[in-house]
């Protein structure tokens, strides 16, 4: 059990509910879930008209196992006016760090356990998923563990789980260029060039300087100028930050990343900075 000072304290770090949010209606909503040991946010998508509505995001702390992950989120879904309701349809995607992309022409049925064991170890309490990427002939394959699996399900039985670097892939795929997408423990970097996923890595980062040091490395490794080439970058980062401030000291030309124009967004999404929750909006590219 967690100790009383220890635990969360389930109000969100930021909330939107539209007015046109209405609860009677939620059977025509698609609801994300983005969910990790750092925290949980989600967002509510009006399918017809394609139009964003809802979007909260809660900070976790003291969260070391997916046992106490599972507390968490049965208390905050249990609290939550918006997730208290039945949605047409539900994605939950994973921040973890065991996931792994295979070629398809190098795919087997069968094998998905033995891949994901090549890069991560894969415990008896977890079963192995497998994406197949839109945008690219890839799998992206992935595990989830039994008991989260089981926490999702008991409260949206019609939940389809995915890894959170799958909606990163799709969005960016078809868009050329540097990109590093930043979380509170970790951040990924994807470079495509043409049409072709190029790279994509995710690193954990304490500090600004682990930041930088892991991202000079790859553009290094890459061939890519800190002068000459132009970096995207979203996530819940703000140029005040340490890690902008620094990342401008080595970076010449830097450009936060705009929303996908494939959505609508209600008029209170005009107070959120249009980089932020990146991933999350994109997570109906792969329901």
């Amino acid at each position: 059990m967690v100790a009383a000072e220890q635990k969360n304290k389930l109000s969100p770090v930021f909330s939107l509910v539209d007015e046109a949010f209405v609860r009677n209606r939620t059977a025509n909503y698609h609801l994300s879930i983005q969910a990790g040991n750092d925290g949980l946010s989600h967002c509510v998508l009006d399918i017809k008209p394609n139009r964003y509505l809802a979007l909260e995001s809660f900070t976790f702390q003291h969260i070391y196992n997916s046992s106490m992950l599972c507390e968490t989120i049965d208390e905050l879904i249990g609290k939550s006016a918006v997730l208290k309701n039945l949605f047409k349809s539900v994605t939950v995607s994973l921040v973890h760090e065991r996931s792994t992309l295979v070629p398809s022409a190098l795919f087997e049925k069968g094998l998905e356990r033995e891949y994901l064991a090549f890069n991560h170890a894969v415990g008896p309490d977890e079963d192995v998923h497998v994406y197949s990427l839109k945008s690219l002939d890839t799998r992206n394959i992935f595990s989830v563990k039994h008991d989260i699996f089981n926490t999702f399900k008991k409260h949206f039985p019609n939940a389809r789980f995915n890894h959170h670097s799958s909606s990163l892939i799709e969005a960016l795929a078809g868009s050329p260029g540097l990109f590093v997408h930043v979380q509170a423990s970790h951040f990924e970097i994807i470079f495509v060039k043409g049409k072709k996923l190029v790279f994509y890595n995710s690193f954990s980062h304490q500090t600004s300087e682990d930041f930088i040091y892991y991202l000079l490395f790859t553009m290094e490794q890459l061939k890519l100028s800190p002068e000459n080439t132009e970096l995207r970058l979203a996530g819940e980062i703000e140029k005040s930050s340490a890690i902008y401030s620094l990342l401008h000291k080595y970076v010449r030309t830097i450009r936060f990343a705009d929303r996908s124009p494939a959505f609508s967004y209600a008029y209170g999404f005009n107070d959120v900075p249009r980089h932020f929750y990146f991933n999350l909006l994109n997570q109906y590219l792969c329901a």
